[in-house]
């Protein structure tokens, strides 16, 4: 199970998920190579990211202030230069009020409506 202790209270497991940190192998990538890079190195990333990469937006770069940053800065630096919005999928059967959600099913990312994003 995925909980911390903080001065004795439980913390939550997507709070303890948005601290683990994500490894790049370069500061600077392309939608279609952070999509690739998620892909092939799924066991060493915090949980499954999926990030659509096709078309014209694959081209696009994406800067990072460095290659190590915790999850919730991967997450705002990809929502704040191509638009997209994150949601993390889970299942109901492991939800509890006290922890949350297990989030066994990843992160993805979905493009606004009508942008030039579109899932492989």
């Amino acid at each position: 199970m995925i909980v911390r202790f903080l001065n004795g209270i439980a913390v939550k497991r997507l709070d303890t998920v948005l601290q683990k940190p994500v490894r790049l192998q370069s500061s600077t990538m392309t939608v279609a190579e952070l999509s690739e890079f998620c892909e092939v190195n799924r066991k060493s990333l915090p949980l499954t990211i999926y990030i659509p990469a096709a078309g014209i937006a694959a081209k696009r770069e994406i800067i990072f202030s460095g290659t190590e940053m915790p999850l919730h800065a991967f997450i705002d630096e990809i929502e704040r230069q191509t638009g997209c919005s994150h949601r993390f999928g889970g299942c109901g059967n492991a939800y509890s009020i006290l922890y949350g959600s297990a989030y066994n099913f990843g992160l993805s990312f979905t493009p606004p409506a009508g942008s030039e994003f579109k899932w492989q």
